[in-house]
């Protein structure tokens, strides 16, 4: 059972990273976005759920917001705010509904987005937490390097190649660590110390 559970890991790890290397050559042909948007009505007003996963030229950014406003009906002026939020998330939801799910366009660099540069190594991540009398916003934003979404996915299947490597070294009489010939030292590896399990056999 456990070794069908460590293949099947091991395909899905592998399927995963052929998957992500081929979104991340894809970004630069093609910007693909997915987004969907819901608004419910609650007893202090609405809510606005909004999730979107889009690519840029190397990157790909995830991203869910939740918004709640409160009915607000005095003074005018924030009752007329409130109505065009309200008309705004409920025009979204409704576009939503009905544009298909996954679109695509001309691929762009990430440098258009001036308002979350990205941080080192790629990575950037922006938490949303922001309160007004009439109005609660909660969300999260993250993007990341294709290269390290195929690392990620790859950690499994390069878990498991080391592992059969070792074993052959052990089995060639050879440092699992370092691949220096044991057949003399057994005990010991003179190249980085190692101490190797004892099913080394010098021949």
């Amino acid at each position: 059972m456990k070794r069908l559970l460590v293949n099947l890991v091991t395909a899905l790890s592998l399927l995963l990273s052929i998957a992500a290397a081929g979104m991340w050559v894809r970004s630069y042909l093609a910007q693909d976005i997915v987004e969907h948007s819901t608004v419910t009505d609650t007893p202090a007003g609405f809510r606005h759920w909004s999730y979107s996963l889009a690519t840029w030229k190397g990157v790909v950014r995830a991203g869910a917001i939740r918004h709640d406003y409160s009915r607000v009906t005095t003074p005018a002026a924030n009752a007329q705010v409130y109505e065009m939020m309200l008309a705004n998330a409920r025009s979204r939801a409704a576009q939503s509904a009905v544009e298909p799910k996954w679109r695509s366009r001309e691929a762009e660099e990430w440098t258009i987005r001036g308002d979350h540069p990205l941080g080192h190594w790629g990575l950037t991540w922006q938490p949303l937490d922001e309160t007004t009398p009439q109005h609660r916003g909660v969300g999260l934003g993250a993007s990341s390097p294709w290269w390290f979404v195929v690392l990620l996915c790859s950690v499994p299947l390069d878990l498991r190649i080391i592992g059969r490597l070792r074993r052959r070294r052990r089995g060639r009489n050879l440092c699992p660590t370092c691949g220096y010939d044991l057949r003399a030292t057994p005990d010991r590896c003179p190249e980085c110390g190692a101490t190797p399990s004892p099913n080394l056999n010098p021949s």
